[in-house]
């Protein structure tokens, strides 16, 4: 994804090369010069997300099990260690 926001040598905030002034524009520019200041592009934002929501566990013959996956756990995991799900234990 090409980058629109970039800084010019006093700061200023520009999009597509031009300078942004105060207002809603420059707050929606600042929020897309963060997001792109991240390197991630929009798949890559969505998936950190689902990762990072948490799932509960499942538990199977005595076993807590990662609900999006099915690796074992131990009670001390915080994150499946098979496809790094955050392990959601408690509501």
């Amino acid at each position: 994804m090409e980058r629109l926001t970039e800084r010019d040598d006093k700061g200023n905030l520009l999009f597509s090369g031009k300078q942004v002034y105060a207002g809603d524009f420059y707050e929606a520019a600042s929020c897309l010069e963060e997001y792109e200041d991240t390197g991630l592009d929009p798949y890559q934002i969505r998936e950190l997300k689902e990762r990072d929501t948490g799932v509960k566990p499942v538990s199977s013959d005595g076993w807590d099990m990662c609900g999006n996956c099915g690796e074992h756990l131990m009670p001390s995991d915080s994150f499946c260690s098979e496809c790094g799900s955050r392990i959601k234990w408690e509501d």
